[in-house]
C-alpha cells in the first residue's frame, strides 16, 4: 500500500486471569484499559469494540477489515511461505505442537477464536520457521543418530524467520543487490535460490552440514578379503562415486592393487588397507598419485581422530607437507564395510615431499625416514638403521622409507651414512659434542611437531612410532613432516611410555588425562633436550600461541562441523560395528577442551 500509516497496535496480557489487560497505542498515543478476557474469543471481541470505538477513529465498522494475519512460530517442514489458514492448516500447525508446546497452542487459539468472530475474513499464518526452509537437508540435521530426525523430526529448523527475512531485504536494498545473493554473516541462515550448494559454502555461513551420502569407494578383488595380507599386492578394481560433497576431480574408474597395512590396526576387524593405483589420478581433489589408503578408525568412534589432525594442520608454519584426506563410505566385493578415510600415502613426490632422492652420486640426501620400534619394522624387507638412544618399551629404530634402493652395495653405504648421521645429530642434541643443535634440528618444523603431538597427547608421537622427518642431500638439518597416525590420540587410551629399565618411568604421564607432557618427557630423549633450549622453547611458546587463534581454533570447530557432515552415515557404520558416535564426539570435545586448557596455563602468551 502507498502512503502507509500504522494506526493502531498493541497487547492483551494475561488472558484468562482476573485482571486482563489491553495496551494501546493510537497513532502514539498510550494507554491501559483493564478488562476482563476469559479466553481468547472475549478478548478478540474487546479488540474488535475498541477499534470501532468512534473516539478513537479507526474504523467505522468490521467491512474494513480486509484481512487478518497470525504469526505462528513452527509451520515444520511444511510450510515454507505464509499461507491461507484453512481447515488443514490448522491440523498441520496441531501437528506441530511436539515442536512448539508453549507457543503453537496459543497461536491455534488465538485462530479459532478470530475464525468463529470474523467468520467472512481471510486469514493468514505468517511462521517464524518458514524463511529457514531454504536450508538443504545437508545443514539442517545434527549431529545425533538419524532414526531421531526420522522419528521425532527432531532437526535445525531456524526461528525469528520475520525478522530476518525483513533484515535480509533491507540489507538487499541498502547494497543494491538481489536478495537470493546474500549471506547473513553470524547466523544459521543460508539464503541461495536455486542453486546447489557446496558443503564449503555452508561453512562460510556458519552452517554445519550433514551428507545425505558419503562418497563410496568400490574395492573388488578375485578373491575373499579375509585372504588379502599385508605382504602382497593384490590386483584389484576400483571406483569412486561421489555423494553430496562437491569434488572437482569428479568420479573415477580404474584399476590397481591393494594390501593390508597398520600394526595393531591390521588385527581389527575393520581393517585399513594399502591401495596403489595403475596409474596416477586425482580422488577427491587430492592431488594426482598412485600411492592411497583406507584407514579404518576402528578404535575411535568418531571416525575423525586422524582426519581433524589432518585437515587443521594442512597450513602450519614449520611442517610443510601434511597429507590430504576425504571421508568414504567403502565397499569390498560390493558389500559395505563402513565410513573410512581416504589419504594419500606419504612418499617423495612433487605433490608431496618434493626432495631430490639421494644416488649413488650424492648420498647425503634426500631420505625420507619414518622412526619405529622393534615389532613393527619388517627386518627382511625394511632398510632399518640404529637409532643412538634406547628410551621406549622395546628398541627404538629408523628405517629409511625412501628411496628404496636395490643396489646391495649402496644401500650398506648408505645406511652407514644414516647411522653416523643420526649419532652426530644425538650429540649434539644432547650436548656430548661441540657442535650446536642448531646445525642438525630443523627448529620451525621440530616446534610444529612437539605442539601438533602434546595437544593430541600422542601415545605414538614421542618418536616412537608413525613419525615422519626428511633430510635433503647437502643439508644437514632433519626436517619433520607428515603428520600421521593419531588413532589413539586425543584422551582416547590411557596408556604411557614409562620404562623402568629404559626411561625415567615417573616422568612419562598416562595418555588420557589433561596434565602433562606426553612427548617432553624421559621416553623421547631429544625433545627432553631440546625444551630445555631457551631459544627452542620460546620459539614454540610463540608458535602456539599464534596458533591458539587459528588452527587450533580450527580443529576445535572441525569437531561439531564434521559431526554433523556424519551423522547420517554413521547409523549404517554403527550398526555394522556398534560404536558410539555421539558418546566419542562429546568425549572428543571434552578431553580436547580441557587438554587445552592446561597448555594454555604452560604455554599462552598473554597479550
Amino acid at each position: 500500500m502507498e502512503n502507509e500509516e500504522r494506526i493502531v497496535k498493541g497487547n492483551y496480557e494475561r488472558i484468562g486471569g482476573k485482571r486482563s489487560c489491553l495496551r494501546v497505542n493510537v497513532r502514539g498515543e498510550k494507554f491501559e484499559k483493564e478488562k476482563a478476557a476469559r479466553n481468547y474469543e472475549e478478548a478478540i471481541k474487546s479488540v474488535l469494540n475498541l477499534i470501532q470505538d468512534k473516539k478513537y477513529n479507526i474504523v467505522s465498522s468490521l467491512a474494513e477489515i480486509g484481512a487478518v494475519g497470525h504469526r505462528i512460530v513452527h509451520g515444520g517442514e511444511k510450510y515454507s511461505e505464509s499461507v491461507l489458514i484453512d481447515d488443514e492448516v490448522v491440523k498441520e500447525i496441531e501437528k506441530c505442537i511436539p515442536l512448539a508446546p508453549l507457543h503453537n497452542p496459543e497461536g491455534l487459539e488465538g485462530i479459532r477464536a478470530t475464525r468463529k468472530v470474523l467468520k467472512d475474513k481471510p486469514m493468514v499464518a505468517v511462521f517464524d520457521t518458514a524463511f529457514h526452509q531454504t536450508l538443504s537437508k545437508m545443514a539442517y540435521i545434527y549431529q545425533i543418530p538419524y532414526k531421531y530426525y526420522e522419528k521425532y523430526k527432531i532437526r535445525k529448523y531456524g526461528l525469528h524467520g520475520t525478522s530476518h527475512k525483513y533484515v535480509s531485504g533491507r540489507v538487499a536494498e541498502i547494497v543494491n543487490k538481489d536478495i537470493t545473493t546474500i549471506y547473513p554473516h553470524c547466523s544459521k541462515i543460508l539464503v541461495k535460490k536455486g542453486a546447489k550448494i557446496a558443503v564449503t559454502e555452508l561453512t562460510a555461513a556458519c552452517v554445519n552440514a550433514t551428507a545425505d551420502a558419503l562418497p563410496r569407494l568400490d574395492i573388488s578383488i578375485d578373491c575373499d578379503f579375509e585372504s588379502v595380507t599385508k605382504d602382497e599386492w593384490v590386483n584389484a578394481k576400483i571406483s569412486l562415486q561421489l555423494g553430496t560433497k562437491v569434488f572437482a576431480s569428479g568420479n573415477y574408474n580404474g584399476s590397481g592393487k591393494v594390501k593390508g597395512r597398520g600394526n595393531s590396526s591390521w588385527g581389527y576387524d575393520k581393517k585399513p588397507y594399502s591401495i596403489k593405483l595403475d596409474e596416477k589420478a586425482s580422488l577427491l581433489d587430492i592431488p594426482k598419485t598412485k600411492k592411497y589408503a583406507i584407514v579404518a578408525s576402528y578404535t575411535d568412534s568418531t571416525l575423525m581422530r586422524n582426519y581433524i589432525t589432518y585437515k587443521a594442520y594442512q597450513d602450519l608454519i614449520g611442517i610443510d607437507y601434511v597429507p590430504k584426506c576425504e571421508f568414504v563410505d567403502v565397499y569390498l566385493n560390493g558389500k559395505y564395510n563402513g565410513i573410512y578415510i581416504l589419504v594419500e600415502r606419504i612418499s617423495i613426490e612433487k605433490n608431496k615431499i618434493n626432495i631430490a632422492e639421494a644416488d649413488e652420486d650424492n648420498i647425503t640426501g634426500g631420505y625420507l625416514i619414518e622412526k619405529n620400534v622393534h615389532g613393527r619394522v619388517n627386518y627382511k624387507k625394511d632398510q632399518v638403521f640404529d637409532c643412538p638412544y634406547q628410551a621406549n618399551q622395546v628398541k627404538d629404530y629408523f628405517v629409511l622409507e625412501e628411496p628404496e634402493i636395490e643396489d646391495t652395495e649402496l644401500r650398506r653405504e648408505v645406511l652407514q651414512y644414516l647411522n653416523v648421521y643420526m649419532q652426530r645429530l644425538h650429540n649434539s642434541v644432547m650436548g656430548f659434542s661441540s657442535e650446536q643443535y642448531t646445525e642438525y634440528i630443523d627448529e620451525d618444523s621440530w616446534v610444529d611437531f612437539v605442539i601438533v603431538q602434546e595437544i593430541s597427547k600422542n601415545i605414538d608421537g614421542n618418536l616412537k612410532t608413525s613419525c615422519w622427518m626428511y633430510k635433503e642431500r647437502d643439508d644437514n638439518k632433519l626436517y619433520m613432516t607428515a603428520l600421521w597416525d593419531f588413532d589413539l590420540a586425543y584422551g582416547i587410551v590411557n596408556w604411557s611410555n614409562a620404562d623402568e629399565e629404559r626411561n625415567d618411568a615417573s616422568d612419562c604421564p598416562g595418555s588420557g588425562t589433561y596434565e602433562d607432557f606426553m612427548i617432553i618427557n624421559s621416553s623421547c630423549p631429544w625433545i627432553k633436550k631440546l625444551y630445555q633450549q631457551d631459544e627452542f622453547r620460546e620459539l614454540l611458546t610463540e608458535r602456539y600461541t599464534c596458533y591458539r587463534t587459528t588452527v587450533i581454533e580450527e580443529l576445535r570447530s572441525l569437531i561439531p562441523e564434521q559431526a554433523a557432515y556424519l551423522a547420517k552415515a554413521e547409523d549404517a557404520n554403527y550398526k555394522l560395528w556398534k560404536k558410539n558416535f555421539s558418546l566419542g564426539v562429546a568425549n572428543l570435545q571434552t578431553w580436547l577442551n580441557g587438554r587445552l586448557e592446561w597448555l594454555d596455563e604452560v604455554w599462552l602468551i598473554e597479550n
